[in-house]
This record gives structure tokens, C-alpha cells and sequence, in this order.
């Protein structure tokens, strides 16, 4: 792969592309990644490039690295949580700290913005999706997803009694309509809590708080599946990566 060699160092866009592929789920919760060697083959820079894009993404805490045995997907991020992880697919999670409780299915006709965001007719409605996910008992984000009525193919009913709140919310759209996600848009803002998702989430309506809407495309471009990710007030903070700035007029 070849890299800019002007304005943004190597390192710095070897860890960027090495965390959008975790945060795209390139690379699994759990997963090791190529060794060093191969890394630096595939980017065409010297190990001390690459080695310290590893320890970046480990100080952001994607990645863990373990002495003889190579660098790991982190199965949680740890302190501080970087912008790209947020907008990210929540992780399928196996271990025994995360848990997804209130896990509820419903056929609705969804609030106007969301009809426009999936170009629904008047009227037509959406399967909704909705649950809650805590960690250490402690609730800290509720999630819905909305799957038009026209693309679903098995009734989303059929998933109650089964722990289906360990799944990507995309691998839910496979499973239900037979469409892929190709493609998504992600909207972050500050919003006030709802009634319905304060009560979820056991926090007091109107408190400040984050929200991420990501909307999917199939191959065609068709808007498949929207999603909404509310995280519970002061629970983490976020930062974001902002590109180097060029240095003008500097004599070699």
C-alpha cells in the first residue's frame, strides 16, 4: 500500500488505516494482527514506523500488545476512547462484563425523520429493534435499529428467546431481509435524554448526552437499515485525531 510522503507522517497514517480497519471490524474484538514484518512489507516503511503506530493504537487502547505473541484487537478499549471506535459497530461480545438486557421487537410507523432517512411511503412502517447494554451491571448505552417492513423477509419475532443482542445490528439486517451493508453515513450530536431512554438507561430525563444515527446502504444504494446509539451521560470522554499541519516557509 502506498503511503503520502508529504504533510502527514507515515506513522501517523499507518495507524489511522490500521484503526479504521478495527473500527470497521476488519480486525475482530480479539483478533492479532500481521506481525511487524508483514506490516512493514504491506507499507513499505522500517519497523521503527510501524512499531510505533502499534504502541499509538495501544495507548488509545485498540489494540493490546503482549511481549513474544504479538499485537490484539483490545477486547475493550480502555480511559480515553477515540472518536473512529464510537461510530463503530458495537463488537459482538462473549466475555461476562457486557450484557444486553430490555432487548424488545416491535412493527411501528416510525417518527418522520426516520421515514425520510429510509424514502418510506406514507404509512409504511418499520420493524424496531431495540436493547440495552451494560457493562459491570451498569447500563451505559441503549441502541434501536429500524428495518423497513418491505425488505424484511423473517419475522423479527421469531429472534425472541434468543440472545440476538450479541449481534451487529448488520448482521440482524443479513439475517432478516437477505440485504448487505455496503455503505454508512454517521451523525453524531449532543442531545437531551428522552423519557424512554433515560428510564432505559436509569438517568434522569433532559441530561445532556451523545448520540450517534448511522444510516446503511445495500449495493444498489438503497437505505436498509437506520440505527441510534445513545451513550449514558458522563461516562467517557472523546477526543479526535486532527490532522498534522503542513509547515510553510521552513529551509531545509
Amino acid at each position: 500500500m502506498a503511503l503520502e510522503r508529504e504533510h502527514v507522517s507515515l506513522q501517523a497514517q499507518i495507524k489511522q488505516i490500521l484503526r479504521e480497519e478495527i473500527t470497521d471490524g476488519v480486525w475482530r474484538q480479539g483478533a492479532k494482527l500481521p506481525p511487524e514484518p508483514g506490516l512493514m512489507r504491506r507499507f513499505g516503511v522500517s519497523r521503527i514506523t510501524v512499531s510505533q503506530a502499534l504502541r499509538d493504537l495501544a495507548a488509545e487502547g485498540l489494540v493490546i500488545r503482549r511481549q513474544g505473541k504479538g499485537t490484539f484487537v483490545s477486547a475493550t478499549p480502555r480511559g480515553w476512547t477515540n472518536l473512529a471506535a464510537l461510530l463503530q459497530r458495537m463488537p459482538e461480545q462473549h466475555g461476562e462484563d457486557l450484557e444486553h438486557t430490555n432487548n424488545h421487537v416491535a412493527c411501528v410507523e416510525p417518527p418522520g425523520a426516520v421515514a425520510l432517512d429510509l424514502k418510506l411511503a406514507p404509512g409504511e412502517k418499520t420493524w424496531v429493534l431495540s436493547r440495552v447494554k451494560t457493562l459491570d451491571g451498569a447500563p451505559v448505552q441503549w441502541e434501536q435499529a429500524h428495518l423497513p417492513t418491505a425488505w424484511v423477509t423473517t419475522d423479527p419475532r421469531t429472534l425472541t428467546g434468543t440472545d440476538w443482542g450479541r449481534h451487529y445490528f448488520v448482521d440482524l439486517l443479513r439475517m432478516l431481509t437477505g440485504q448487505q451493508a455496503r455503505r454508512c453515513r454517521a451523525f453524531l450530536q449532543a442531545v437531551a435524554l428522552s423519557q424512554q431512554v433515560a428510564a432505559a438507561i436509569g438517568e434522569a430525563p433532559g441530561k445532556p448526552t451523545i448520540e450517534v444515527t448511522r444510516l446503511w446502504h445495500n449495493e444498489l444504494g438503497q437505505p436498509v437499515l437506520l440505527t441510534r446509539s445513545v451513550l449514558r451521560p458522563n461516562g467517557t470522554r472523546y477526543y479526535v485525531d486532527l490532522p498534522e499541519i503542513p509547515q510553510k516557509g521552513v529551509e531545509g
